[in-house]
Order: C-alpha cells, then structure tokens, then sequence
C-alpha cells in the first residue's frame, strides 16, 4: 500500500504541492479537476 494525500488544487486547497512533497512517505497526490469545464484540455502545472 503506499501513502497519498488529496490535494483540492491551487485557489482551493491551502496546502501547496512544495508542501505535500516534504511529508515522509507520500507517494501521491490524489486531485480534482476544479475549474476545468467538460472538454476542456487539461492543464498541466509545468505549462
């Protein structure tokens, strides 16, 4: 089994990924697609 945490995303969550990374054995982040309308590309946090 390996650890995750939800993370709401940027504007909904107060918790940043920088912050989510530094918590021993996490191993993923588990999101939402708030904000992204249905046929909507998504978005990337690189861009």
């Amino acid at each position: 089994m390996e650890m995750t945490l939800r993370w709401f995303g940027t504007g909904y969550d107060t918790v940043t990924l920088n912050q989510i990374r530094q918590v021993p054995g996490v191993r993923g982040v588990i999101t939402t697609l708030y904000g992204t309308m249905p046929g909507e590309v998504w978005k990337t946090l690189n861009g």
